[in-house]
């Protein structure tokens, strides 16, 4: 450490041998090289951002999830994903921060299911629906939502089953 005699410290104007001490002090406590080895550097990464990284995957989808297993990689607890879990299959989920669940599938040929989701909802599935799909001249069929649970809901299609009666749900809970 160097000593270096101020005007603010002394109180008065320095004298010609107080600067010329200042100097040599200076001049004697420069450094001259420095090997990496006598420094320690220490540093920790907060926070990550999406856009400043690059990925890969396999698939469409999978570049956030650890080999599809549907959970949030282990790099990713400090960075700031829209989710911390989802399952892209033809019956899925994705879990948003927050707690809010969105469920979505495809049931086919099957007289008044009743469909499990995925995933149950932690507290409640707030709403379910259903969509039927069919060929353009079996149009009479309105399935419905007979009851809804944390972990399924029944459908109801009416007096009739109509052939083929596929239908697609979507469910969103907490």
């Amino acid at each position: 450490m160097t000593t270096i005699t101020t005007r603010s410290g002394k109180g008065t104007a320095l004298t010609h041998s107080e600067m010329d001490a200042n100097l040599t002090n200076l001049n004697t406590s420069k450094i001259e090289s420095v090997s990496l080895s006598d420094l320690s550097i220490t540093a920790s990464i907060t926070e990550m951002n999406l856009l400043d990284m690059s990925a890969s995957g396999s698939s469409t989808g999978d570049v956030l999830t650890s080999a599809g297993s549907g959970s949030a990689p282990a790099w990713a607890s400090n960075v700031h994903l829209p989710y911390t879990a989802q399952s892209l299959a033809t019956s899925g989920y994705i879990k948003l921060v927050g707690g809010v669940i969105i469920q979505w599938g495809l049931n086919l040929n099957t007289a008044n299911p009743t469909i499990t989701y995925p995933t149950a909802f932690p507290s409640a599935c707030a709403v379910a629906i259903l969509t039927p799909l069919w060929n353009a001249t079996d149009n009479k069929y309105a399935p419905r939502v007979r009851t809804k649970s944390s972990t399924s809901m029944t459908c109801h299609w009416g007096n009739t089953y109509p052939t083929g009666g596929d239908l697609q749900w979507l469910a969103i809970g907490y």
